[in-house]
């Protein structure tokens, strides 16, 4: 791919993907940071492209594994070094609960798949009323 395409790729998307990045983190230097880690990432993989969704849907998707990986990073990353970062006390409370949501959503789509006697046996056993 031309560099010519991929500047024009990056114009049409960073907006929409570091205001999400924004929505995600809340902070704008994380997420400027992030924003560049994305897209090259999406370089990298962008003959893995395939058009069954919009280019700034894929962008997003990488920006979201991005994010949860910095996460990742910085909850194993020892104290000591965490001090001389400025880092949001709620952000591995976001990460728990980002990951609880993509977990639900995940059950949720397996549970539907289910044939019917397994799906309503799972649900009743499962589920509280």
């Amino acid at each position: 791919m031309a560099d010519t395409e991929l500047d024009e790729i990056y114009e049409q998307n960073a907006e929409d993907v570091y205001r999400f990045l924004l929505k995600m983190c809340g902070n704008s230097h994380l997420a400027e940071d992030l924003l560049q880690d994305t897209f090259l990432k999406a370089i990298e993989k962008i003959d893995t492209f395939d058009n069954r969704c919009r280019l700034t849907s894929w962008l997003c998707h990488i920006a979201k594994n991005t994010y949860l990986d910095y996460l990742r990073k910085l909850k194993r990353r020892p104290s000591a070094f965490l001090e001389d970062e400025q880092t949001e006390p709620s952000v591995p409370c976001f990460e728990d609960k980002l990951m609880k949501d993509e977990s639900a959503r995940e059950m949720r789509l397996a549970v539907h798949k289910l044939p019917e006697p397994y799906k309503e046996v799972f649900i009743t056993r499962n589920v509280d009323f």
